[in-house]
């Protein structure tokens, strides 16, 4: 049987993390035809003995040798002419991670070239892989706030102004600082340590964590403007 009478599943991963405030995806890439010199998602097809999430999580690990990270399956994507060479179905998933935990975990591969790109400045995309980031990008904006993804995101410790400003910068708003902080203080999801950062934004400013029990609550209203 060729390839004309087979169809594949591939899983295809975004992978998310914020550096300086800004929003970055992972790209690899393509050094050879179809697409040389464009860029791409990570993704692997799915073989008969594994699970679509099973592949996933090991691509991650052979990506970035660190599959133990929040993942969320987004869409599929089905046209019929979205892979040159074979009939490939598609499935999406978004990854959140830090820049801490990748740099400690990245695998260096040579014969792959991977680069974290800033969400509203990507390279030119192979395949149909515009569209599935746009497609995840917007999964993200949309689920932000959720408890799971901003621990992912922030893991560690963090600064109200630049927890502030990777809101901003995602969500192309502005946001009032008090507000911001107020909302955050009531929502009882930070909690205030005695250190001072002066590395960050220009002028000391307070640490926080993420608090151990944070609950799922209304942040912004719909027209992205905090509920306060």
């Amino acid at each position: 049987m060729n390839n004309e009478n087979k169809m594949y599943i591939e899983t295809i991963v975004g992978l998310f993390m914020v550096e300086e405030s800004m929003t970055k995806i992972l790209l690899v890439h393509k050094t050879e035809e179809p697409y040389k010199g464009y860029w791409m998602l990570p993704r692997d097809i799915v073989n008969i003995d594994n699970t679509i999430f099973d592949t996933t999580k090991n691509l991650l690990d052979s990506t970035i040798n660190y599959s133990d990270i929040y993942l969320k399956e987004v869409n599929t994507f089905s046209r019929i002419d979205r892979d040159i060479d074979k009939r490939v179905v598609g499935v999406s998933y978004i990854g959140v991670t830090d820049p801490v935990t990748v740099s400690l975990k990245f695998k260096v591969d040579e014969s792959l070239e991977y680069q974290w790109f800033d969400i509203y400045n990507l390279p030119k995309l192979a395949y149909d892989h515009e569209e599935v980031v746009n497609s995840n990008i917007n999964y993200l904006k949309e689920n932000i706030t959720k408890v799971e993804v901003l621990k992912a995101l922030y893991p560690g410790d963090f600064t109200l102004p630049e927890l502030q400003r990777m809101f901003e910068k995602l969500l192309n708003i502005t946001i009032d600082r008090r507000n911001f902080r107020k909302k955050l203080i009531n929502l009882d999801w930070v909690f205030e340590t005695d250190h001072m950062s002066d590395k960050r934004y220009g002028r000391p400013s307070k640490v926080y964590y993420f608090v151990e029990n944070m609950k799922n609550r209304s942040f912004f209203s719909k027209n992205n403007k905090i509920c306060i």
